[in-house]
């Protein structure tokens, strides 16, 4: 499965959605200064075109930027894919919990369009803390080695996560 062009897609989209609820937003108080000074049509008509042209340069900014976070995502990848023994997209990967992805030796984490990337051979350790005792959800530390200060996401189904993570490391 194409995993990494369907994360690219997701940011794509979730840019270009982000930069029509700024135009949208900046539409609606444009369109009611225009209402509320009284203008001529042809005022309206000039104010249309403005909103036109700010969606136009919104979706455009939401494509660029999408662009620049995918091409960071590419590199990070790139960068992990001789430590690991399966390129990313050849891997198999399985859903541990609505955050964490598990794929031979690739370990994925979003935290909502951000997406981490590791593979097994750079992880020293992971530590799953759960946040309360009544909930399964919890904080994440992945600990790359050499480096004493973990990345930490937070995550559901905490006991899961804990002993897939752990069972995947051990491989």
């Amino acid at each position: 499965m194409q995993y990494l062009k369907k994360i690219e897609n997701v940011n794509r989209t979730d840019w270009i959605l982000k930069g029509l609820m700024i135009a949208a937003a900046a539409g609606a108080v444009q369109m009611g200064l225009v209402m509320l000074a009284g203008t001529p049509k042809s005022m309206l008509m000039v104010a249309l075109a403005v909103l036109a042209v700010l969606t136009l340069a919104a979706v455009l900014v939401g494509v660029l930027a999408a662009s620049s976070q995918n091409k960071t995502m590419q590199k990070r990848i790139a960068a992990l894919e001789p430590t690991a023994s399966v390129p990313f997209e050849q891997a198999q990967f399985a859903n541990v919990s609505d955050e964490v992805l598990l794929g031979n030796d690739w370990l994925v984490v979003r935290k909502g369009t951000k997406y981490s990337f590791w593979t097994r051979e750079i992880v020293s350790r992971i530590e799953v803390r759960q946040q309360k005792e009544s909930s399964d959800k919890g904080i994440l530390e992945v600990y790359i080695k050499g480096s004493p200060n973990p990345e930490q996401m937070p995550v559901t189904s905490a006991q899961i996560v804990r002993t897939q993570l752990q069972n995947w490391l051990s491989v």
